[in-house]
């Protein structure tokens, strides 16, 4: 407080020091205590932006794993687990256009790796709890013109 005591000479007292520094301490922040927060809040800055970025990182994430399991369902995957241990996954996260893309890695599967999808229903067959075909009229007039049942 040597400015102070410049400025008031012999007025000055130790009690108007005091009363001076107390008044200028609740007024202002000190260099060091404001460079500590200006650091805080830098640092707090960027650990949310990194926060924000995994979190978009796992939102696309979600969002192409949704992608690709409708993609399977409609391409007749009887397991989608397994239809992604056969694809090239790095190669469809990384890809420009995602859905033309996986579209394509799943017609080539399903050529390579039919056993993965479900194709046409198998003909019928006896004893294995599908469907006989349906009658048709054809069939039925041939029968009776060769005198057979209408079984």
């Amino acid at each position: 407080m040597d400015w102070l005591k410049e400025i008031l000479a012999d007025g000055y007292t130790d009690e108007i020091g005091s009363r001076v520094a107390d008044k200028i301490g609740k007024a202002y922040v000190s260099k060091s205590d404001y460079d500590t927060a200006v650091q805080t809040a830098t640092e707090w800055q960027a650990k949310a932006a990194q926060v924000e970025q995994e979190a978009q990182a796992k939102v696309e994430a979600i969002r192409f794993d949704a992608t690709l399991d409708a993609e399977i369902a409609k391409a007749g995957g009887r397991n989608a687990k397994a239809v992604r241990a056969v694809l090239d996954m790095d190669a469809l996260r990384q890809s420009k256009d995602a859905e033309r893309d996986i579209a394509s890695a799943l017609d080539a599967c399903a050529k390579e790796h039919e056993y993965l999808f479900r194709v046409n229903p198998p003909l019928y067959a006896a004893g294995t709890g599908s469907t006989p075909p349906a009658r048709d009229d054809g069939n039925m007039a041939l029968r009776a013109a060769f005198g057979l049942s209408k079984k």
